[in-house]
């Protein structure tokens, strides 16, 4: 196995990364009120891997990639920062 991969990203995304990481927090804090612990603890991972996806896309146009992953961009295809 090799090191981690990375691939090119458009460091205009960025805000659709902390979109992304502002939903899962809202989502963990949501679910932490209502006792729901294992919700809130992966809402928390997510919302971690998103906002560091959001500092590599901003500052160094780069984003990792998972080998699962079929698109450039995962999951963030077509979504905009503005909603």
């Amino acid at each position: 196995m090799g090191g981690p991969r990375t691939g090119k990203a458009d460091r205009r995304l960025a805000p659709a990364y902390i979109d992304k990481a502002s939903d899962f927090y809202n989502g963990m804090v949501d679910a932490a009120a209502r006792g729901n612990w294992t919700v809130a603890a992966s809402s928390a991972v997510h919302c971690a891997i998103n906002s560091c996806d959001a500092v590599a896309v901003n500052y160094h146009g780069l984003k990792p990639v998972a080998s699962f992953q079929s698109g450039r961009y995962g999951s963030l295809q077509g979504r905009s920062s503005t909603g």
